[in-house]
């Protein structure tokens, strides 16, 4: 039931939030998120209760002709991307509250979303998840499309493509699946199915699959969207994009991918661990060379989720816990990250580094959270950015030292281009005349950095909810590592 709920609850209020007076649509959203945020925690307390509790699972038949059920559920490693969009959801609603007109549309465009992304990471049916998967491209595509910023159209048409190719290559993989064997759409059934294959069938499957999770993500040389959709993007669009969306392409690797098509997983898997090590690096340098803010940020947060995609590929407990851990907190600390660049750049008009300076003596409390959330971008221990890199890297050094080692070059890069950055915006002499920020904005960072201290303190309120879940998903699979 409650599965149900946490899926439909949004698309109704992004119909409903649409005949609200215009004076209270953020009041309505804020109070609807709220609503969202308790209903995630019954999911919680019934799953600490009983794993197999009956209000965590919801099946009924959805297209009788061909098998496809509504097929939902949450497990312990899907209730930590549940819990990330509740918690999310209310800092993207309430983000820049007044400076966008049409307000109905836009959040009606993000309570679809959300609807979609929740339905993405409790899908068990394959057609169902396909679905959720291609349903969420829509509302990201006109928030960026109608309030995106410079070369908007070409921006958005060219994230569109890339994202639809990559969904189209997946459901033909899905569709083979289907025909192919298991006749089933369900998730079990299409595990079953894509292991009988042969490794030549198995390999075209693979790479469907694999190509649109990669593009999500994204991972080299599939990431040419990114830097530019994330420039373009509304505040919102951007929060949207890099906190919640990358997460579906990492999803689909661990959930959809390695299990679906375990010997070409096996022929692929340093291939592809090598892959994500070059675009973790290759991120890094590439975020080094910027000048541009957002574009800085962009970088920065694609190098991190190669590193999870690299830690998901070693398949191994410490690589698995590490990515679910990366996901959750990397979601916190890059909303900060963007919301922080985008307080920037409203109040002094200037998305260039090197063109900023001195704001730390007009800013002083705005400089003190910066400088906390990027200490946790860059991984600094007590901060939530530690566990969980630390834990990739220590699954990549498990597989190859020399890759660990390679990899852990972002982590010494990050600190250059982070720091660097700071340095140039806060310190010298000011540049511009600007007040301090406001109250509300105070409250949105203070929240966002005391998450990142309690769950750097405190990693084990992330790993209890997911190791038993973890542990029995990966034993089938242990011996693909």
């Amino acid at each position: 039931m409650l599965t149900n709920i946490l899926i439909l609850f949004p698309l109704i209020f992004a119909l409903l939030v649409r005949i609200v007076p215009k004076n209270l649509v953020w009041s309505f959203s804020l109070g609807a998120s709220f609503l969202q945020i308790i209903v995630t925690a019954l999911a919680i307390f019934n799953f600490m209760d009983s794993a197999s509790h009956p209000s965590l699972y919801s099946t009924f038949p959805w297209i009788q002709s061909i098998g496809a059920k509504w097929s939902v559920a949450i497990d312990g490693l899907s209730i930590v991307l549940v819990g990330l969009i509740s918690l999310l959801l209310p800092l993207v609603l309430v983000v820049r509250r007044n400076a966008i007109d049409e307000v109905h549309n836009l959040h009606s465009l993000i309570w679809w979303m959300a609807g979609a992304m929740y339905g993405v990471f409790m899908a068990k049916d394959g057609l169902l998840f396909y679905t959720f998967w291609e349903f969420s491209l829509i509302p990201i595509y006109f928030i960026c499309l109608k309030w995106g910023d410079r070369d908007k159209i070409k921006t958005t048409l060219k994230f569109f493509l890339y994202t639809l190719a990559g969904s189209l290559a997946m459901l033909a993989a899905l569709i083979y699946l289907y025909l192919n064997g298991s006749g089933s759409w369900d998730i079990q059934d299409l595990y079953q199915a894509g292991a009988s294959l042969d490794v030549t069938a198995q390999q075209w499957v693979f790479w469907g699959l694999f190509l649109a999770f990669a593009i999500k993500i994204p991972i080299i040389p599939f990431h040419n969207w990114q830097p530019d959709t994330y420039s373009s993007a509304p505040l919102q669009g951007t929060l949207l994009l890099s906190t919640l969306m990358g997460k579906m392409g990492l999803w689909g690797l661990l959930k959809w991918l390695v299990p679906m098509t375990p010997l070409a997983f096996t022929i692929n898997q340093n291939g592809l661990v090598i892959l994500c090590v070059v675009s973790v690096v290759y991120a890094s340098v590439m975020a080094l060379r910027q000048d541009e803010l957002k574009r800085l940020l962009a970088w920065s947060s694609m190098a991190h989720v190669s590193l999870m995609a690299a830690g998901i590929f070693v398949w191994n407990i410490s690589g698995i816990e590490g990515a679910m851990q990366q996901m959750f907190n990397h979601g916190i600390i890059t909303l900060g990250l963007f919301y922080c660049a985008a307080l920037i750049i409203n109040k002094t008009g200037e998305t260039k580094i090197s063109s900023l300076g001195g704001l730390r003596a007009q800013l002083p409390a705005f400089a003190g959270f910066f400088i906390w959330i990027i200490m946790a971008s860059i991984g600094l221990p007590l901060t939530s950015g530690f566990p969980g890199e630390f834990s990739l890297l220590n699954a990549l050094f498990q597989y190859q030292p020399l890759l660990a080692a390679i990899a852990g070059l972002s982590t010494i890069l990050g600190a250059v281009y982070m720091l660097r950055a700071y340095h140039h915006m806060m310190h010298g002499m000011s540049k511009y005349n600007v007040h301090d920020i406001h109250q509300n904005n105070k409250a949105l960072l203070a929240v966002g950095s005391l998450l990142i201290l309690i769950f750097g303190l405190g990693p084990t309120l992330l790993t209890i909810v997911f190791e038993s879940t973890l542990l029995d998903f990966f034993t089938p699979f242990s011996k693909l590592q």
